[in-house]
């Protein structure tokens, strides 16, 4: 039995590695790791991790994969995606584009069935759920159903929000030649194939899978709402506490050390409350404040060009933040869930985005609807009338990151249910 896993950023590698673990040292498998692409590579800890600890080296999926045809056909893909940047509005134009690429990318899919053909029949393939549209991971999903080959999601991200449509996004009924156009023209909106399993994170179903943000949501009959293992006790110790932290930071003062998480601003983030805010926090005499841009969309709404703001951007792992920080503010992120773990009170800005979150539905957050009301939380803190419940939030913990499972072995059990 192959166990085959592929990893493609810091969100994913961060789901996988506590499944990775759990397998190799309780479950004594061995395990192939695949990189896909290059944002992996600035996983450095994850990687050190996975070698020095797991004893596993990851392989780069293009190296081990692509033939020399596939390496000329993806060298012509990333010209054209330099070049292509802005979408032309020659309908010709995009028509020729979008079939150039499909025609690019099916010489590319012989990379994904030589992984798929290498593997014995009982062998499992994980991957983030999300990726179903995506090269290389459809054109595996393919050819593993095609050999019988059990492919299974697992988390890529935990989804914050109770609303289903927070970007605002307006529905748009396509007319029945519009279709046909996106669908045979363009290639879009074509029937995706799904996993044969989503591990997912507890009430994905009634969320994530029912928003704006997913086209074709899986069947629930094969959603599997295990827990959000990354953000757990045991994990918290074993690769946070003595693997990723590295720098401690040192105050030198009584402040208040307040940290910005910065989220996606399409997630419909008014950027004025939002830099009202950073600027109120700025020059309130009680705080010491730090800025951490988001993973992927760094400092989505802001300017680094802004004095005041790139002097509190800190370029530290979000980790030592929130080891450092008493208040961590979040907006349409999961990093609360580690705050509370680490004891780090949560601060929900509902009138920066107006959405609602699974933070606020459990109580288990200080949620401010003004710059006002915030900076007067500021000056009350730590008030203990002003703080969450200990008792709402030890139920976030056990219902979301546990998903209302006995234990950690319990949970782990669960995401490594193709191991017999």
């Amino acid at each position: 039995m192959n166990i085959v896993f592929l990893v493609r950023h810091h969100n994913d590698f961060d789901h996988a590695l506590p499944i990775m673990d759990y397998l190799i040292t309780k479950k004594k498998q061995k395990i192939i790791v695949y990189g896909v692409g290059e944002g992996y590579k600035n996983c450095k800890r994850h990687i050190s991790f996975l070698k020095n600890v797991l004893s596993t080296k990851i392989i780069p999926f293009e190296e081990k994969y692509y033939s020399n045809l596939n390496r000329i056909v993806a060298s012509i893909i990333d010209k054209r995606k330099l070049k292509n940047k802005k979408t032309s509005d020659n309908f010709l134009v995009r028509v020729v584009g979008a079939n150039i690429n499909r025609i690019l990318f099916y010489f590319l899919s012989g990379s994904a069935k030589r992984l798929v053909r290498s593997l014995s029949v009982d062998s499992v393939i994980l991957a983030d759920f999300g990726t179903e549209g995506l090269f290389p991971y459809k054109n595996i999903i393919k050819s593993a159903k095609k050999y019988e080959i059990k492919v299974i999601a697992y988390l890529h991200g935990w989804y914050v929000f109770r609303n289903k449509n927070p970007i605002r996004l307006e529905k748009i009924r396509l007319n029945k030649a519009k279709e046909f156009i996106n669908k045979f023209i363009f290639g879009k909106g074509h029937n995706i194939l799904h996993y044969d399993t989503y591990m997912v994170g507890p009430e994905t179903n009634d969320t994530h899978f029912k928003s704006v943000l997913y086209k074709q949501s899986p069947s629930p009959s094969i959603v599997m709402e295990l827990g959000v293992p990354r953000f757990s006790y045991e994990w918290m110790e074993r690769f946070v506490n003595n693997w990723m932290r590295k720098e401690q930071l040192q105050s030198n003062d009584d402040n208040i050390k307040v940290v910005v998480f910065i989220s996606n601003e399409k997630f419909n983030v008014n950027k004025i409350e939002l830099i009202d805010t950073l600027k109120e926090l700025s020059k309130n005499k009680r705080t010491t404040l730090l800025i951490s841009p988001h993973t992927r969309s760094g400092l989505s709404g802001l300017s680094k060009d802004d004095l005041f703001i790139s002097r509190h951007i800190s370029k530290l792992d979000s980790t030592e933040l929130i080891k450092w920080a008493d208040i961590g503010i979040v907006y349409g992120t999961s990093i609360g869930l580690q705050m509370m773990v680490e004891n780090v009170t949560v601060v929900v800005p509902t009138y920066i985005d107006h959405n609602i979150t699974m933070y606020k539905d459990y109580d288990a957050c200080v949620s401010i609807n003004s710059v006002r009301g915030l900076i007067k939380y500021i000056d009350r803190y730590p008030d203990r009338r002003d703080q969450p419940n200990p008792d709402d939030i030890k139920l976030f913990i056990n219902n979301i990151i546990y998903g209302g499972h006995l234990n950690y072995e319990d949970m782990m059990n669960k995401f490594t249910f193709f191991v017999k």
